[in-house]
């Protein structure tokens, strides 16, 4: 299949391809597969993390949750894409606040195509990972995931103590250090991971191009094209545009 027309990227491109990798490593690598996809999960948000704290710092932000929510990257929603309910309390004491997601669309994605049990892998750590690259001492626990099954995803952020009073200061800080990037930097990034990690293993090049292959499966020949200027990008650092 061949695209006439560029293929306007967006989440469920970036969870395919997450999907095309991750399964294209677990039937080739067998039994070293599930600790090399993780490897790459963790890896891609640890990075991702520390690029929003290195843009918080630049702009003299602390590194707490209303920071955290600033800078994040990107923008996933359009209505109705990711349905969130209001965060609420926990209990008991001291409380924080505990998000609730009922759909999602990587989840949406990965079941369009058959990839629930490889996307499992990506929602298992990137959260965490990407907390802990921003600021390793916040802390986040998920409790469910649609990915497992569970009719929706939960998560305690356990230092977002004042989520609601934190609104207005989160769209100030946003607009002082936040950065929405494209889709194609995030799925670069994201191939590129899986490069870091599968370079040492001999089935490296194969591996990736049953995943641009599978792709392109999906999307058409060619759907891949718009992450070739990012391919020598250092995603463990700001891009030159910041």
């Amino acid at each position: 299949m061949q695209n006439k027309q560029p293929l306007i990227l967006d989440a469920e491109h970036h969870a395919a391809l997450f999907g095309c990798l991750a399964r294209c490593t677990l039937s080739t690598l067998e039994e070293q597969g599930p600790a090399a996809v993780r490897e790459a999960v963790i890896l891609y948000g640890n990075q991702r993390g520390a690029r929003m704290a290195m843009r918080a710092k630049a702009a003299g932000l602390p590194l707490d949750m209303a920071t955290y929510n600033a800078t994040r990257e990107w923008q996933v929603v359009t209505p109705g894409a990711a349905h969130q309910h209001p965060a609420y309390k926990a209990d008991p004491m001291p409380a924080y606040y505990v998000s609730l997601s009922s759909s999602c669309p990587w989840h949406a994605a990965w079941e369009k195509h058959g990839m629930l049990e490889e996307g499992l892998y990506y929602c298992n750590d990137v959260d965490v990972a990407l907390l802990h690259g921003f600021n390793p001492e916040l802390r986040l626990t998920v409790t469910k995931l649609l990915t497992r099954g569970d009719g929706c995803c939960e998560m305690h952020w356990q230092d977002d103590l004042d989520h609601k009073a934190a609104e207005e200061l989160v769209q100030e800080r946003a607009a002082a250090a936040g950065k929405v990037m494209g889709w194609d930097y995030h799925m670069c990034h994201l191939y590129c991971s899986f490069i870091s990690v599968l370079s040492k293993y001999p089935q490296c090049r194969s591996i990736l191009n049953a995943a641009r292959e599978m792709f392109e499966g999906l999307y058409g020949v060619g759907a891949l094209d718009a992450l070739t200027p990012w391919m020598t990008c250092n995603f463990a650092s700001l891009p030159k545009e910041g």
